[in-house]
């Protein structure tokens, strides 16, 4: 927030302004990223794994990304890696996935439907006992 009357490049701002950046519009430039609709993960393993700003500004940008990130990032990846694991996931053809809503601007997102199978039987027992003690647990 800007704490003073400020202009740049022969636009004023007032004092109190909020900046804010467009991550849709960044993360979808081709001066950005090559074919950025494509979806193609690699693209991200460049070296920079272990950068906050990796990109993505999930974080937020710059040197004021949150300093919890890797905790959250961590967090993520537990969690996708132990659904991944136990279940196969589908697209339902009738009712294709999407892609292109902006929840985080929208505050909604577009629901899809998605089939969810236990990979298999142990699979399932797994997720039954882990789901028993995560209710046992107090904080």
């Amino acid at each position: 927030m800007l704490i003073k009357d400020d202009e740049y490049e022969g636009y004023k701002f007032p004092a109190g302004t909020v900046f804010t950046w467009n991550a849709w519009a960044i993360a979808l430039s081709p001066d950005e990223y090559e074919q950025p609709e494509r979806f193609w993960p690699e693209r991200f393993l460049n070296g920079e794994e272990e950068s906050a700003l990796k990109g993505h500004w999930a974080f937020g940008p710059g040197r004021r990304v949150c300093v919890g990130w890797k905790v959250g990032e961590m967090n993520v990846w537990i969690a996708i890696t132990r659904l991944l694991y136990c279940f196969d996931f589908e697209e339902i053809p009738e009712t294709p996935i999407n892609t292109m809503t902006i929840p985080q601007i929208t505050k909604n997102s577009s629901p899809f439907e998605v089939k969810v199978t236990p990979r298999s039987s142990a699979h399932a027992d797994l997720v039954r006992r882990e789901c028993e003690e995560v209710s046992k647990a107090r904080y």
